[in-house]
């Protein structure tokens, strides 16, 4: 839509990706883009011993209409993790910490919040790295003596 006449601009939608929430993030085109994720999930090698679990009903990994989530307790409260593939990481950690949502938050509560809905293998490892390289991070940082 385009805000100065109203009028629709199929063109400039198909070229701007914008994420509104979180569920946008993983499947903008619900149609195509599950399949995709379930082609991901499949072809990502870090998430082999996963799929493994999930066969043989152990280690809380299911598998519903094709895509491989894996289920936890936070808080007491049961929660459904999406298993993220390698290659989704970045825009999961992105929201988590960058976005307005994440606010450049520390590395405890990025590590916290992603939990909430997804999984994958090494999760820590991939929050800790993904906050000690993030650059407005980096600039705002107290200087250690």
């Amino acid at each position: 839509m385009d805000a100065s006449n109203g009028d629709d601009d199929d063109d400039d939608e198909s070229t701007v990706s914008v994420v509104d929430n979180a569920d946008q993030l993983l499947v903008n085109d619900v149609a195509d883009s599950s399949e995709q994720l379930i082609k991901a999930q499949h072809d990502d090698p870090t998430l082999a011993s996963c799929w493994e679990m999930a066969k043989v009903n152990k280690g809380n990994y299911v598998v519903d209409r094709g895509l491989l989530f894996h289920y936890d307790q936070i808080e007491d409260q049961k929660v459904c993790q999406l298993c993220v593939p390698e290659c989704k990481r970045n825009a999961v950690l992105k929201l988590a910490h960058d976005s307005v949502f994440g606010g450049h938050l520390a590395e405890r509560k990025t590590r916290e919040r992603i939990p909430l809905s997804f999984h994958w293998p090494k999760l820590r490892q991939s929050v800790k790295q993904y906050v000690t390289t993030c650059h407005d991070c980096q600039l705002r940082s107290r200087q250690k003596c």
